[in-house]
């Protein structure tokens, strides 16, 4: 299929993979959006793939890999949870609303990330990295330009200064 081809396809097919990511896929509108932004991206890269298989549509293709965006959107929130959730175990004895999940009420939340933003830098920075993003200490060392050791530190004194903010509140 000619680049031409495929991207009339696309522009015809993309309203109606959106509305299928919002209604099946509980997903917003800007999230459907930039799921299927996605799978044209995808799909482009993997135009001349000899792998690919002809005999699958562009609108299944198209809803498989705004399946698989949906699915891995709703994975690092759970994941991005259960971090907030075990910091905020660490830092206070208010207990989360479930323990077995780590899930926090919404008030909770606003909580930790007002006590984050209250940080220094680079412990500010830490946090975001890690709870935010999930990131791992090398990773962060590599993005802040610090080494693992200074992490550490930064870390155990942000988590000390999260304690004393929260139990004042």
């Amino acid at each position: 299929m000619k680049k031409e081809d495929l991207e009339k396809e696309f522009a015809a097919l993309a309203p109606q993979v959106a509305l299928i990511a919002m209604t099946k896929f509980g997903m917003s509108r800007d999230d459907a959006a930039d799921a299927v932004q996605q799978a044209y991206v995808r799909l482009f890269d993997r135009l001349d793939d000899p792998f690919r298989d002809p005999d699958v549509s562009l609108r299944q293709y198209m809803i498989g890999a705004v399946r698989s965006f949906a699915s891995h959107q709703r994975e690092h929130a759970r994941v991005r949870g259960r971090a907030e959730g075990l910091l905020w175990r660490t830092l206070t004895p208010e207990p989360v609303v479930d323990p077995e999940t780590e899930l926090m009420t919404a008030e909770q939340r606003a909580r930790l990330w007002q006590a984050i933003e209250r940080l220094k830098e680079p412990s500010r920075s830490i946090f975001t990295l890690l709870v935010g993003k999930e990131m791992g200490v090398a990773e962060i060392a590599g993005q802040l330009d610090l080494d693992k050791k200074a992490i550490y530190g930064h870390y155990a004194r942000g988590i000390r200064r999260l304690r004393k903010i929260l139990t004042a509140a």
